[in-house]
């Protein structure tokens, strides 16, 4: 069992820095990193047997907020729609993944989220990058109103 608790803590570091990486520049990867760490999370909290979703203090935002959103995805203006979409309430579970993969005590609170902030600033950087040559590219190159792009 302890061999599995240290597979998944690596796993979920590194789905949780995808997750960072990927978010600025495509919701799609980051979405997949995001449901994976949801599966890998789901299988160390049980076999853990010691996590308590009151520990958290989000626990009680996080709950108020799926509750609303179920309800107005029943009660909306299109429940059709919004109904498709209740699935991605489970991404609300990173709030309670991100302090138990990047917690600890041996290191004060900036250090240990440091790396998550890094990973979702060179996602960005790199999203900026990409930019600075596509916008000019199509602009010049294409024709296109610069604000269209």
């Amino acid at each position: 069992m302890n061999m599995s608790l240290k597979w998944t803590d690596k796993a979920l570091r590194f789905l949780l820095l995808a997750f960072a990486f990927s978010l600025p520049i495509s919701i799609a990867p980051s979405e997949g990193f995001a449901y994976a760490a949801l599966a890998v999370w789901l299988l160390h909290i049980f076999s853990r047997r010691d996590f308590t979703w009151m520990r958290s203090p989000y626990f009680w935002p996080v709950l108020v907020f799926a509750f609303l959103a179920l309800w107005s995805s029943f009660r909306g203006l299109h429940p059709s729609e919004s109904f498709d979409k209740v699935d991605r309430l489970a991404l609300t579970t990173l709030v309670f993944m991100i302090p138990m993969v990047f917690g600890g005590d041996e290191e004060p609170l900036w250090r240990r989220r440091s790396d998550l902030v890094f990973m979702f600033v060179a996602g960005a950087s790199l999203k900026g990058l990409y930019d600075l040559a596509r916008v000019p590219a199509q602009v010049w190159g294409q024709g296109l109103p610069l604000f269209s792009v």
